[in-house]
């Protein structure tokens, strides 16, 4: 009710920045991902901005799991800093992050090493030179609702996996994370054989505008599959991903 009663006309102009060596593909550095972060940025009729959006894709995590902290992580001191370099309030909404992260980035898992990220990304949002005027008068909202019938027990990829996370060694480098995490990935792959059947029903949104297109999704994708949902044309394309729910990978 509160957001209903102060809506206010707005132009709407996007820009772009390119965020390198502060997260990357946790497969491999040489793995690919991402790099752009687009920023949204909502100004009234008297030229003001009323709050810049920023879309970028990485997993908002450096603090670990020995840190039992309220935190908002690297994202906290993102938000903190831009307000500061640029006035502005920055809202987050988070692209394809299922396998991008900090974790072969990161040179530390402590508040210094958030700061640092948190900081760097402000700094290269903030720097943003160049902004175009996008038109988001008209709007369709389409709803995709996704049937997935997962039968692990028939899935030869579990299989073959076990076998290649029983011997690490044999099968991954050291710096891949499969063999880094080799015995905690095997756990997860037999607990989904305790399955028959895995059945749900997301459902997702794709909020079609005159410039740019939304699509809302309840859960976490990889790079590979946000790739070929955002390359499907030549329109502008920002994913919000963990929206409107929560599915898993």
């Amino acid at each position: 009710q509160k957001v209903l009663s102060h809506k206010q006309t707005a132009k709407v102009y996007l820009g772009e920045t390119t965020i390198e060596g502060l997260y990357s593909n946790r497969n491999g550095l040489d793995k690919p991902y991402l790099k752009a972060a687009k920023v949204l940025k909502f100004v009234n009729q008297n030229d003001e901005t009323i709050v810049d959006l920023v879309n970028l894709a990485c997993h908002p995590t450096i603090l670990n799991a020995k840190n039992l902290m309220v935190s908002s992580d690297f994202v906290g001191t993102m938000r903190e800093t831009y307000k500061i370099l640029t006035g502005c309030e920055l809202m987050f909404m988070n692209a394809e992050a299922g396998d991008v992260s900090t974790r072969l980035t990161r040179e530390g898992s402590g508040f210094e090493e958030v700061n640092r990220v948190g900081q760097r990304i402000a700094e290269s949002l903030a720097g943003i030179q160049s902004y175009k005027e996008i038109q988001m008068n008209h709007l369709i909202i389409n709803k995709c609702q996704i049937d997935v019938n997962y039968k692990p027990q028939k899935d030869e990829f579990i299989i073959s996996m076990i076998k290649k996370l029983e011997n690490p060694d044999k099968y991954f480098e050291t710096h891949d994370m499969r063999y880094q995490m080799a015995s905690q990935f095997k756990r997860r792959l037999e607990e989904k054989l305790n399955y028959e059947d895995i059945s749900f029903s997301p459902i997702a949104y794709v909020l079609e505008y005159n410039d740019l297109r939304i699509i809302m999704l309840p859960g976490e994708i990889v790079y590979q599959l946000a790739h070929r949902i955002r390359t499907v044309d030549n329109k502008e394309t920002l994913l919000f991903t963990y929206t409107n729910d929560f599915f898993g990978y």
